[in-house]
């Protein structure tokens, strides 16, 4: 037998099996001419999530012998690393068979007292997908719906981490993604200083056309124990970035926070946003003051006109301004004269400038902290110096009053 005969013959045995891969092919025939008895020839496909590999093991019994594919021994293989699954066939079963039998086989593990065979013909395989069910399952879907489903629920898991929302969420998450419901919220609570909470709602919901969930937005509530004063706002998620638990704290505080967004045209830009407690939307959530790079406030200038000693280093200087970009009201130790005092400071990016507390939260005059006296302005230079000059006036024209009297 010709090597063009075996291999025309094993091309054919392939593509009555399912198999019609060029590389395949080309692997097959160089093993052919390479004139060994016995060989194996890997096959590989999907992607990196799921990914079947198949080993088929051929062999002839005397040197001009046809060779024959003996069985080929297959693998099921998550992320490149786990296998999910493992068995063997004679050359008989076609490859849609095996991957209902690796699929049935990864999403109920064989036990050890289970009795099926290793190696399955085709009628081993009618037997092992029919047994315990009774119509035929389509595994192979039902393997792919699952990892699609655990996929989605890794990729909210890592949403709720960036967004700053506790692991203890991803219990009732995963409980309310397997319940296959339409939509659901998850409720959780922030405790802040001053008697003050977080609630947060968040809303997922299922898509219409797949099992996949989305968590698109959540609702934000701010309480002191008086319902007059809560403030209540919705935030919406793209893509799984947004407002973060902690930024939506410091925007309903009142504080500024700064964050790059994206436009309909997926151009990415920067800004500073504060809410409006005085006007709301047509959906009953205060308005958003946006301060653009082109209004030119400049958190790291507007800082380095202050005495603060956590400015003259360079590591500290840059989480400083981090942490103020986010919203917080940060610590920082200001030199006062010539003491150091413990203040706090927020950006204000409204006023291009920064807000400055004393160690009590009290709001300070900002003068006393900047590393220059503040200069007057020249209206006010001007009409202190004609005070000066009508009391300075009025003084001499008192000498002369005196003098002329005596």
């Amino acid at each position: 037998m010709s090597v063009h005969d075996d291999f025309d013959g094993l091309k054919r045995q392939f593509e009555y099996m399912g198999y019609n891969d060029p590389g395949l092919n080309n692997r097959l025939r160089e093993e052919l001419i390479s004139g060994t008895d016995h060989f194996t020839v890997r096959y590989r496909e999907g992607d990196y999530q799921m990914a079947l590999i198949c080993f088929f093991n051929f062999s002839r019994e005397r040197q001009d012998g046809t060779f024959k594919l003996d069985d080929y021994d297959t693998l099921l293989v998550k992320d490149d690393d786990l296998i999910l699954a493992t068995r063997s066939f004679t050359g008989e079963v076609k490859k849609n068979e095996m991957r209902e039998v690796l699929a049935k086989d990864a999403i109920y593990p064989l036990q050890d007292t289970d009795t099926s065979l290793w190696v399955l013909n085709p009628n081993g395989v009618t037997e092992y997908l029919h047994e315990g069910a009774p119509s035929r399952i389509d595994y192979w879907k039902k393997l792919n719906e699952n990892t699609m489903n655990e996929e989605n629920l890794n990729y909210l898991k890592d949403n709720l981490k960036y967004l700053g929302f506790d692991e203890k969420l991803h219990t009732p998450l995963t409980e309310r993604i397997n319940s296959h419901a339409a939509g659901f919220n998850l409720e959780t609570t922030v405790p802040h200083f001053n008697d003050r909470e977080m609630q947060y709602s968040l809303q997922f919901k299922k898509s219409d056309q797949t099992d996949r969930y989305f968590f698109n937005r959540y609702e934000a509530l701010l309480t002191n124990g008086k319902p007059e004063e809560d403030k209540v706002q919705t935030f919406y998620i793209n893509k799984g970035h947004g407002v973060t638990a902690k930024e939506a704290f410091n925007l309903l505080e009142g504080r500024a926070v700064y964050k790059t967004l994206e436009n309909k045209e997926h151009q990415k830009y920067n800004v500073w946003m504060q809410l409006d407690f005085a006007n709301k939307d047509e959906r009953n959530n205060y308005m958003v003051n946006t301060f653009h790079d082109k209004y030119n406030y400049k958190l790291e200038r507007a800082l380095d006109k202050y005495n603060i000693v956590e400015l003259n280093d360079p590591a500290q200087k840059a989480a400083l301004i981090k942490s103020m970009q986010k919203g917080n009201t940060q610590q920082v130790t200001a030199i006062v004269d010539g003491k150091e005092v413990k203040a706090f400071v927020e950006a204000s990016p409204e006023k291009r400038t920064i807000n400055i507390y004393d160690e009590k939260m009290k709001p300070q005059e900002q003068a006393v902290y900047l590393k220059v006296p503040a200069r007057k302005d020249l209206a006010q230079e001007k009409a202190e110096k004609e005070a000066q000059k009508q009391a300075e006036g009025q003084t001499q024209g008192r000498k002369k009053s005196r003098g002329v009297h005596h």
